[in-house]
């Protein structure tokens, strides 16, 4: 049996597995999924935000990225836009996305294939 080993360029924009868009910088995209996504008090979470304020909140990381590693994860990008910033912090209580098809999600993705999923504004 062959196995195909997928690498994608991060020069490039394109389409890679399952129809994930791959930039070279945090680009938004608007996938289409229901998930529930639940954040404990008093774990980190570690976060893009971008000029306007919007924060994201990492939900997928990279193996070669442990857990452990994610606080320092900032310093590593290379190509996160001006304006633009990466941050750790402890929740202070229960952070949850409650996604589906009803709302409009907005994400990114960072140069190293990780995906942030933005955290709805409060009234």
């Amino acid at each position: 049996m062959n196995t195909l080993e997928y690498k994608p360029n991060p020069r490039a924009n394109h389409i890679g597995p399952k129809n994930v868009r791959y930039s070279p910088i945090p680009k938004i995209f608007m996938p289409k999924k229901t998930q529930r996504m639940v954040y404990a008090k008093g774990k980190s979470v570690f976060e893009l935000i971008d000029p306007d304020g919007h924060i994201y909140v990492l939900q997928a990381h990279d193996a070669q990225f442990p857990i452990e590693s994610l606080a320092k994860l900032g310093e590593q990008m290379k190509q996160l836009p001006k304006g633009w910033q990466y941050r750790t912090r402890a929740l202070t209580e229960d952070l949850v996305l409650d996604l589906g098809p009803d709302k409009t999600i907005y994400a990114v993705g960072d140069e190293f294939h990780q995906y942030y999923t933005r955290i709805a504004e409060t009234k």
